[in-house]
């Protein structure tokens, strides 16, 4: 089953989590308005592009929770008013499609002959034009407006389909500093890349089915520093923005764990059971729940229970950046074709914005 919510407008937007690989792939969308300000194919603002990135994990590292990102960007094509839907993994779009799905005509903006060579410029899931390859991480896109004109410029929404299996999922992109439709008067100064009102609230409480009957993962997405987290309030919001000559925002780390008072879980019959197993993520990471608890905890809480999940400051870690914040998605899936020992037609995947 397929869920897309409300889109989020801004001038800049996170797609917290994309994925590609032989039988997955993330089909996003984005809404330009028509007041938008785009960039020159050099990357100035005056043009009609947008800037497109792509923070990822590829290959073996992409299943490694602490290895650091790389990133790709291009300025892209677009048009005001303009819709595009883009597969970024670049598996269903017609040869020459360059991503874009659902024969875009480009009548009003150059995508295909702005290019260049690049087989798969729009595809930034396609690692190096080979789709098979596996990749996980993130996408922002934005234009060459800052958050201080307050007039929503993008929009977005995300769906990762697994078209080996028929299963999808999707999620809206997150605008600047909030979740809503336009940047509060409040939020005026806050930079573009601030995306810090994307973050799961910490502690936030969560249910899972019987160990046998689903998998229960987390993807998680660490995000831009509280004030007050070292060094600056300055430096945090810059962890985030793809023009930081340091690219803070591919080592940004985080723990996560299922910590429920002195406990992990509680089960079904109001026990708090111990042997919670705090992870960290670096960049971008999925985690399954028993990753979260001990093998012992695993086995009292095999009929399900709740608990809730924490995002915390790891301290210094080598080469990273810590951070409390992180956006958390939980999915759960089961493509076994039962359900509680009932046959079902087909495999059920349902994700959850945390």
């Amino acid at each position: 089953m397929a869920a897309t919510t409300s889109v989020a407008q801004a001038d800049a937007l996170l797609f917290p989590y994309v994925v590609s690989g032989s039988n997955v792939t993330t089909i996003v969308s984005t809404i330009t308005d028509a007041n938008y300000n785009g960039y020159t194919p050099a990357g100035q603002p005056g043009g009609t592009r947008l800037h497109w990135t792509m923070v990822s994990k590829t290959g073996e590292n992409a299943v490694d929770n602490m290895a650091v990102c790389g990133e790709v960007n291009y300025f892209l094509p677009t048009s005001a008013n303009d819709l595009q839907t883009v597969d970024l993994g670049g598996h269903l779009s017609n040869d020459g499609d360059a991503g874009v799905l659902f024969n875009d005509p480009s009548d009003n903006n150059n995508w295909r002959g702005g290019l260049g060579p690049l087989t798969y410029a729009m595809a930034l899931a396609s690692a190096g034009g080979n789709p098979d390859v596996p990749v996980r991480g993130y996408l922002m896109v934005d234009d060459a407006t800052t958050n201080s004109a307050l007039a929503p410029r993008l929009s977005g929404e995300a769906m990762v389909f697994d078209f080996t299996n028929g299963a999808a999922w999707g999620y809206r992109a997150f605008a600047t500093s909030n979740t809503d439709t336009a940047v509060p008067v409040s939020n005026a100064t806050r930079d573009d890349f601030d995306f810090r009102g994307a973050s799961m609230v910490d502690g936030t409480q969560v249910s899972f089915m019987p160990l046998a009957e689903a998998t229960t993962a987390f993807f998680v997405t660490p995000l831009n520093r509280n004030n007050g987290e070292a060094p600056s309030a300055a430096a945090a919001i810059a962890d985030m923005n793809p023009y930081d000559a340091d690219k803070r925002f591919e080592r940004l780390v985080t723990t996560v764990s299922m910590r429920t008072g002195a406990g992990v879980a509680y089960d079904r019959d109001e026990n708090l059971v111990s042997g919670t197993t705090p992870r960290n993520v670096t960049c971008v990471g999925r985690l399954e729940l028993s990753e979260l608890m001990s093998p012992g905890a695993a086995t009292v809480l095999a009929d399900g229970g709740w608990g809730q999940l924490q995002t915390d400051n790891p301290g210094a870690q080598p080469g990273r950046v810590p951070t409390s914040n992180a956006h958390v998605i939980k999915l759960e899936y089961n493509a076994a074709g039962s359900f509680l020992g009932n046959s079902i037609n087909g495999a059920f995947n349902n994700a959850t914005q945390l």
